[in-house]
């Protein structure tokens, strides 16, 4: 499986760079292109035009703004009519969030609509820098173009280097950031990078199709050219990337089935322990609540002794639930009534006939005890 996300890599990557150096320009007072030199991407002049331009900051003005509508075709009509006098508007339109939807709003300026008269896609490059960065970074980009950006959650937030955006504490101030966050500054060179990055970001993302446009008249027949080129790349790119993406899910589920059969593994058998230890337990709780105490037999028969001086015991012998005591007292029917009467005994009675010896009647009784309650600890004391 890695081989194989390996190989979809260095596929995908390679109309990416046919992409990027061949169909894509960047426009800075003038159309450069991206070129890779020791593996980073930089701008160089461009002999031609593209059908897709990344425009530069200084071109737009950027405006977020929140509108209490929920439906994009709604929201869509309500900024049409509310810049309809732009020539070339473009709107970045965020997830519902609180029955709101944050916009960030670009309007490229005049001026270039001749420069751009036959490009099909423009794409600001504030937009792909908030694509590519992580959420809640701020960047402060020192040429050529000086401003500060920030990954809002929603939207991108940019404003100019002027009087009121001196520092990056102003920008700050100025758009509710926290102070605490950091700065990370970023060359022209940087720059060419994280856009050549961000492009591979923006091919599949949905919010590319807000940069789309009609070219116009005179360039229509280059721009269907183009367009369609670059459409049949894109949407090779789309394939690709799912495949890539399904791999890459794949490979993390199997890896996270690894882990699961393992910990399941684990919790069959601690599952196991507890039935072991529950069944044993329950076995001697049976087992403890079954038995028969016969400890307290010796209380009876001091009991009987106190109320018989002439009690003589001989022997005390279990008999299963029975107690089989032999011995000798004056008269053997008085003790057996003695025994009768105590209300630890169940139950009494002779199990063989009573013999007179030497003046005094030896007997054989066979005594059921009344069993106490084994939760308050009743003690065994002849097992």
């Amino acid at each position: 499986m890695t081989g194989f996300k390996s190989y979809l890599d260095k596929l995908l990557q390679r109309p990416l760079d046919w992409l990027l150096h061949k169909k894509i320009c960047y426009w800075q007072q003038r159309s450069q292109h991206f070129a890779k030199l020791d593996k980073a991407w930089i701008f160089q002049p461009a002999k031609k035009k593209s059908g897709i331009v990344i425009l530069a900051r200084e071109h737009y003005q950027e405006f977020v703004r929140s509108y209490p509508i929920t439906a994009v075709s709604e929201l869509q009509a309500v900024l049409k009519q509310e810049f309809i006098t732009q020539s070339l508007v473009f709107h970045s339109i965020a997830d519902v969030d609180n029955n709101r939807r944050q916009v960030c709003t670009f309007v490229v300026n005049p001026a270039l609509l001749d420069d751009l008269a036959d490009c099909w896609l423009v794409i600001p490059e504030t937009w792909l820098l908030w694509l590519s960065g992580q959420k809640q970074q701020m960047l402060y980009i020192s040429s050529p173009t000086q401003y500060y950006s920030y990954s809002g959650e929603s939207v991108p937030i940019s404003q100019r280097v002027s009087l009121l955006c001196q520092s990056a504490e102003a920008f700050k101030v100025v758009q509710g950031i926290p102070a605490q966050t950091t700065v990370l500054e970023l060359s022209q060179n940087a720059l060419a990078d994280q856009l050549a990055h961000a492009m591979s970001l923006a091919v599949v993302h949905r919010g590319l199709m807000n940069f789309f446009r009609f070219p116009s008249a005179k360039g229509e027949t280059f721009a269907i050219k183009q367009g369609i080129i670059i459409t049949a790349v894109v949407s090779f790119l789309y394939l690709l990337g799912s495949s890539l993406y399904l791999t890459k899910h794949i490979s993390s589920t199997e890896q996270k089935l690894k882990l699961l059969s393992s910990d399941v593994g684990d919790l069959l058998t601690a599952q196991q322990q507890y039935e072991h230890i529950a069944e044993d337990y329950r076995q001697y709780f049976t087992q403890r609540t079954a038995r028969q105490l016969s400890g307290h037999i010796w209380l009876v028969l001091a009991q009987a002794q106190q109320q018989d001086p002439a009690l003589e015991i001989g022997s005390l012998v279990k008999d299963g639930e029975n107690l089989i005591v032999r011995g000798q007292t004056d008269r053997a029917t008085d003790l057996l009534a003695l025994l009768k009467s105590n209300s630890m005994v169940g139950s009494a009675g002779f199990v063989a006939p009573v013999l007179n010896t030497q003046g005094k009647e030896s007997f054989v009784v066979s005594i059921r005890l009344e069993q106490v309650n084994n939760q308050q600890g009743a003690v065994d004391g002849s097992q």
